[in-house]
This record gives structure tokens, C-alpha cells and sequence, in this order.
């Protein structure tokens, strides 16, 4: 199938007309234009722009068999479809076919395609792929009255939540209290000086007091959900209302990586967890990955660090790929768009799962690469890479051998916005046409925000023999949203766990996940031994006695803090074991940068010439608030999950985010 591209002309149609090879004919044939011919609409007449074989000044030149009926399909129709031609009906008058079919085609769409054979959809020798197929309606005199102009949708508004106050007992009170107790029993003790010593015994008991009540006014209020003020203990309390409170989610952003061709980076591996940084005091795009100086720079600057997720090749070829529009100019790639063919030279290295970024990088309405509109920008996941033939020859253009690249791309990444390629600027003899107006970038990768830490953690044990719930030292900690698939299920890597994201998945469902997903990106390595290492899960309750989990639990001031297993949920690790604790830090909507806002890469060499992120990067969020649970969870336990009556499988199967309305039987 030829590329659907929109265009403003017929270039392509010209070239097959005009040009000639080396005895002075034409090199290829192909469809010029198809009529419906009869009221019955069962007579077609498709005009070819050459004589067809067997008439005289036949193309291609070369002796070729005649077309007959098993050369013609149909495809299309919504409601007539599998539309077949009568057989000895084709009749042949210079350049023009005509033929009967067995009954007329519906209001919708038809494709009439030139084929090599009944199990062969390859044009046939000598004709042009880019004019063997032509769109038809066999109700292209009727008139329609169908507006199909999509609507525009606005989300909900999002309300604050209601503030809510607390009171407390002190100290001050304690005091006042005794001595006034005092003043009653004992009259004649008048001394109110803090050096004296009944002043300070009442002092002293007052302090105690103070402590003790708040210990019990605490205890009290962390008992219920609904008065508790700790984030711990909050969490707790909403995991038995089956409710997940989250502790925010840390930014992703599309890094694009320019390379010097031939130089050290083209063909460099980028390894995952490489730190990417936000613009310094000046240009610098390659930051040393000396310890010292790094961490002298991030004290000093303090920039935003994102690290990639994934290992990506950089190859310089892959810098700016253009558009391969066959000939034809003024063209774009229009909204909905889910395939492009590419130039092919150099030679280029894609393959299914790579992901390439849309942009424009030329005004088309000014000619001027400043006036370029940076919302014209979309990432898209390649599901289909061709570059050789059935014959597997390198795939080119048949009428003047330039490689081509056919890419595609799923539905879930179709262009939002139409793409144009080549546009004429100015008007009158002042204009003048201008061409790779929009580019693919290569050499992309998915990051995150976050910067690798490592510290060592000792677990000890307290006088009941329970073991102490260590604290990281740098907060905050990143936490990761997790992909899941179409049928809802957690995507799982290699090692079974939930994966960052798809790799087979669309570029948009990178960017998409649940925040009862999150979870934090921190490991525990025992005894140096990474091919086991201890793994974070939001609760142990699925966990059995020999999984090595464990919790991560935020507090009000960000600190975190790790929760073991009882050797029945999880396993117990010994005391006094040390593990060594792997981890990031960066949460909230601090990674939420704008676009060309990273532009720096700590490595170990030279050659990349540039680095950006030509999307903002999203996803960032800060951690639920406790007025939040407090607000949400009750509503979660009144969720009914069990479904009994037609009614209740009506609304269970209502809840999911792709159904509208159900009913139940």
C-alpha cells in the first residue's frame, strides 16, 4: 500500500508521465483516475496514464502480459462488501479499462487496487506502487449530510479539600493547674521562684505530664483515620479501607540525543541510570562523571537530575531523519496519522520498538526555525520497521532507486495535530517552496527523575527482641509509577517484577499509569549479592514467609523509613545484618520541567553534540495529603465488590475507564 499522505499536488502523477528512460519511453505505468460510468453504478472506466500492455505504445516496454479481471480488487464497503467483477466483462481501448461488477458499492469508502495475482497484492511489473491502488464512491453524486467534527471535552474541576484544625494540652496548662491546686491546699506556701524547690518539683511534674499527655492524646488520635495526623499511621489506617494512599510519583520525560558523526559517541551504548541534568551557567553539555566535581556541581547549582531507564545506541544518522514524500511537495502528514515513509540514506539502524519524536523544526507559515511551533512535537513507538522487499533487497523508490524506509506506529501514538513536511512560502513570484519543514528525531530514551544514592543500613533489635525500622538518610525518595496492559494486568519484567514501563507498548503508555501502582525506587543488596536483592512492595499482606520484601513508609517530614517482614508475611531478616540500600532521590512536582530544559549529560567521554528534551517532562506529583485519605478512603470502603445481582455486575463492569454504559442479563 502506498503512504497516505495529504498534499496540495499531483507531482507524483506528473513524474510517471514525463519521465523517460534510456530509449526515450516511459518507465512506469500506473492508475491516473477511475469513473463511475452508468446510473446502475456497475460500470467502472479507470483511466491509466499510459497505454496498458497489449495496445500499442504499451508501458512498460518490455513484453508483459495483458491485464485481466484476477489484475483488478476491491476493497472497502461497510455494509456491500467483497465486491466482485464480472467475469469478461474487462475490455481495453488505448489506456483506459472498463468493466462490469456484480452489484453497486454502499455510501462508504472503496479502494480499487491493481495486483499481481489472487494471492499476490504486489502491484504488477511495470507499474508504479504509489498509483496501483485509487479511492472511489460508487455515491460520489449523492450528497451527504454528515458533520463529523469531533467535540471538545473539558475535565472536572478539582475542588480543595476542607481545611481541618487540631487542638492540644501543654505544658503551660500542667503548671498553672498544680500551683493553683497548691494555692487551695496549701495557703500559706506563697513562693512563686523558679530556684525554689517546690516551684521546680511542680515544673518537673508538669514537664512529665505535658509528655505523658501528649503520648496519650496521640495514641488516640493515631487510633481512627479520621483524627490521625502522622502519614504512617494514616496509611495504615486507609489500607484497611482498601484504599492505597500514595506518596507522589517522580516526573518522565523523552531525552533526544544529538551525536557527532564518526566521533566517540556514534555507536555508543547509553547505559541505563546515566544522570541527565538541567541547563548549568553555561553550554556545557558533557559533565564529568568524576565523583568529586559532580557532586561539588550539584551543591553549588543544585540543577534537576533525571536518569535514563533504559539502554539506547546512539548513532549520528539518527540526529534528523527526514520525510520521503514521493515526489509530491506541500504535503503533511495529517492528524491520525499512524505510518510515514523515511529517507533511507544513510542508511538508517531502526527497529521495532525504537521510539522517534515528530517535530517541527521550520515554520511553515514564516520559513524561520525560531517561529517552528514546539507544540508540534509527538513521540511515537515504531511496531513495524521495512526496509527490504519480499526479495529482501533494499527498498527504494522504483522510478528514480532512492532507499526508503517504511515505519509504523500503533493507534495509541496517532499524530494529534497535522505534520507538515513542505510548504511554499510567500506569495506571487516571491514564492519560494521549503522542504523537510518537520524531521523524526532519533536516539531517544525514557528518563526519570531521580539520582542514584548508596548507603549502608545496619538492623538492630530493642529489648523485645523487634527489629528497628531504619531510615534513609536523603529524602526524598523517587517513586515510580508501573505500567500495566490492556487487559489491566501489571506488565512484568525478566525477573517477574512490576516493570517502569511497556517496552512493547505504545510511547504514549510510557507517560500513563495509576498512582496506586507507584512504588518506591529503592533495593536492598545483601552480602553484595545483586542477583537477590530485597524489594520494595506498598504492603506485605500478599507476601509469604520467603519472599525478600519489604516497605518503604513516608513520614510528615519526607523521611523514609523500611518496615521488615514477621517471617510469616515477608521474610525476617537477622539482626545486626547489614544490607547495602540502593536508592533515588527526587519525588513531586519538582521533575515536571519544561521543554530544552535538560541539557546535559554526566559521561565519560565526548562526541555528543547536543542534549534535550524536546517534550516537558510529566507525571510528577506530590504526595497525597492526610486530609485527602481522610476524604477519599471511607468513600473507597463503601465500593461494593461483590457483584450478586444483575445490577451489581451492571456497575462493577461501569467502573472501568472504557465503558460507558452496561447492562447485565
Amino acid at each position: 500500500m502506498p503512504t497516505q499522505y495529504f498534499c496540495n499536488n499531483e507531482n507524483r502523477r506528473d513524474a510517471v508521465r514525463t519521465l523517460k528512460g534510456s530509449g526515450g519511453k516511459p518507465v512506469l505505468n500506473g492508475m491516473d483516475y477511475l469513473e463511475v460510468v452508468t446510473d446502475d453504478q456497475k460500470t467502472l472506466e479507470v483511466h491509466f496514464i499510459h497505454p496498458l500492455p497489449g495496445e500499442a505504445n504499451a508501458v512498460p516496454t518490455s513484453p508483459a502480459p495483458a491485464l485481466t479481471e484476477n489484475n483488478f480488487v476491491i476493497r472497502g464497503g461497510v455494509r456491500v462488501q467483497n465486491i466482485a467483477i464480472v467475469k469478461g466483462s474487462l475490455v481495453f481501448n488505448g489506456r483506459i479499462a472498463t468493466f462490469d461488477v456484480q452489484e453497486a458499492g454502499d455510501y462508504s469508502t472503496y479502494t480499487l487496487m491493481l495486483v499481481a495475482g489472487e494471492e499476490n497484492e504486489q502491484p504488477p511489473s511495470g507499474f508504479d506502487p504509489q498509483l496501483a491502488a485509487i479511492d472511489f464512491s460508487f455515491k460520489v453524486e449523492c450528497p451527504s449530510d454528515f458533520d463529523c467534527a469531533p467535540e471538545d471535552e473539558c475535565p472536572p474541576e478539582n475542588l480543595p479539600a476542607p481545611l481541618i484544625d487540631y487542638l492540644a494540652k501543654d505544658y503551660s496548662s500542667f503548671r498553672r493547674l498544680m500551683l493553683d491546686r497548691l494555692s487551695t491546699v496549701m495557703p500559706n506556701w506563697k513562693e512563686r521562684n523558679p530556684a525554689d524547690m517546690g516551684v521546680a518539683l511542680v515544673e518537673t511534674i508538669a514537664y512529665a505530664a505535658d509528655h505523658l499527655s501528649y503520648y496519650q492524646d496521640a495514641v488516640g488520635t493515631e487510633a481512627y483515620l479520621g483524627t490521625a495526623r502522622q502519614r504512617i499511621s494514616t496509611r495504615r489506617h486507609a489500607r484497611l479501607l482498601d484504599y492505597a494512599m500514595h506518596d507522589g510519583c517522580n516526573a518522565r520525560a523523552w531525552m533526544c540525543f544529538e551525536v557527532e558523526d564518526g566521533g566517540g559517541a556514534d555507536g555508543l551504548v547509553l547505559n541505563p541510570l546515566t544522570p541527565i541534568l538541567t541547563r548549568g551557567k553555561d553550554n556545557t553539555v558533557i559533565v564529568s562523571p568524576n565523583p568529586t566535581k559532580l557532586a561539588a556541581l550539584i551543591q553549588e547549582e543544585k540543577p534537576v537530575i533525571f536518569e535514563t531507564l533504559h539502554p539506547v545506541t546512539l548513532r549520528s544518522v539518527h540526529n534528523s531523519i527526514k520525510f520521503y514524500t514521493w515526489d509530491n511537495t506541500e504535503c503533511c502528514l495529517p492528524k491520525g496519522a499512524t505510518r510515514a515513509t523515511l529517507l533511507n540514506d544513510p542508511q538508517l539502524a531502526l527497529k521495532i520498538g525504537d521510539v522517534l519524536i515528530f517535530e517541527e523544526a521550520i515554520s511553515p507559515e514564516t520559513g524561520f526555525e525560531s517561529d517552528a511551533d514546539p507544540a508540534h512535537r509527538h513521540a511515537v513507538r515504531l511496531t513495524k520497521v521495512v526496509t527490504e522487499d519480499e526479495g529482501g533487497d533494499p527498498l527504494v523508490d522504483l522510478l528514480h532507486g532512492t532507499p526508503v524506509a517504511e515505519i509504523e506506529w500503533s493507534m495509541e501514538d496517532a499524530l494529534p495535530f497535522p505534520l507538515c513536511i513542505s510548504a511554499k512560502i510567500g506569495d506571487g513570484t516571491g514564492a519560494h517552496l521549503l522542504q523537510n519543514l518537520s524531521v523524526a528525531r532519533g536516539n531517544v530514551v525514557l528518563a526519570d527523575l531521580g539520582r542514584s544514592i548508596s548507603e549502608p543500613i545496619t538492623l538492630i533489635t530493642d529489648e523485645d527482641g523487634n527489629l528497628s525500622r531504619p531510615m534513609l538518610k536523603k529524602a526524598p525518595v523517587a517513586q515510580q509509577g508501573h505500567a500495566r496492559d490492556q487487559f489491566g494486568q501489571l506488565v512484568r519484567d525478566a525477573q517477574n517484577e512490576p516493570a517502569v514501563f511497556d517496552p512493547q507498548g505504545s510511547a504514549s503508555s510510557a507517560m500513563r499509569w495509576e498512582m496506586r501502582d507507584t512504588l518506591p525506587a529503592v533495593q536492598l543488596v545483601e552480602d553484595g549479592d545483586t542477583s537477590r536483592p530485597w524489594l520494595p512492595r506498598r504492603d506485605l499482606l500478599a507476601s509469604n514467609r520467603f519472599d525478600r520484601q519489604f516497605t518503604v513508609e513516608i513520614d510528615n517530614d519526607g523521611d523514609a523509613y523500611l518496615r521488615f517482614g514477621d517471617g510469616f508475611h515477608a521474610l525476617k531478616p537477622q539482626s545486626d545484618h547489614t544490607f547495602s540500600a540502593v536508592y533515588r532521590i527526587g519525588n513531586g512536582l519538582t521533575g515536571n520541567v519544561g521543554a530544552e530544559s535538560l541539557t546535559r549529560l554526566v559521561l565519560a567521554g565526548s562526541g555528543v553534540n547536543r542534549v534535550r528534551n524536546p517534550l516537558p517532562a510529566t507525571g510528577g506529583k506530590d504526595a497525597e495529603s492526610i486530609k485527602q485519605v481522610q476524604l477519599y478512603a471511607p468513600q473507597a470502603f463503601r465500593t461494593q465488590e461483590r457483584a450478586i445481582t444483575e445490577a451489581d455486575y451492571a456497575a462493577a463492569a461501569e467502573r472501568h475507564p472504557e465503558v460507558q454504559k452496561a447492562a447485565a442479563t
